[in-house]
């Protein structure tokens, strides 16, 4: 994998990137990398966008000063108690997983405007089952 920097995700070799016919092993690649960065769960859907959360203030808050909804700590990534921006940023990052490795991603049905895991079901709906059949073809001509 030629990229190795922590905030973005790694990039495969041309090769290896998903053109349309290599689907069975882009899945694998992109699910072995998400599970090494804890980004599984975006992929398929188990950690939830979080609801906007709306602050509530009374009469007795406004002589309170604020204190900071932040830590400097980082949540983990498959947390289901994240806030929204740490589960944005968690999100486009395996959204550009599988966007950085699709060599045509709109051509070959990659959702960019949407979450990972719709991009990832988008795929995985239009892909799983004609690679399972072409695999089945192979091996019956062995």
């Amino acid at each position: 994998m030629a990229n190795t920097s922590n905030n973005l995700p790694p990039t495969f070799p041309d090769d290896q990137q998903f053109d349309g016919d290599n689907y069975i092993a882009f899945r694998d690649r992109a699910l072995l990398a998400a599970r090494a960065r804890g980004a599984l769960g975006y992929l398929n859907g188990t950690i939830t966008k979080p609801p906007l959360s709306t602050p509530t203030s009374t009469a007795e808050d406004k002589d309170t000063i604020p204190t900071p909804t932040t830590t400097s700590e980082t949540t983990p990534w498959t947390s289901n108690k994240l806030s929204l921006e740490e589960w944005e940023a968690h999100n486009a990052w395996a959204l550009l997983l599988l966007i950085y490795n699709t060599k045509n991603p709109i051509g070959l049905g990659v959702n960019m405007a949407g979450t990972a895991a719709e991009a990832w079901r988008a795929l995985s709906d239009k892909y799983d089952c004609a690679s399972e059949i072409a695999a089945i073809a192979a091996e019956s001509h062995l």
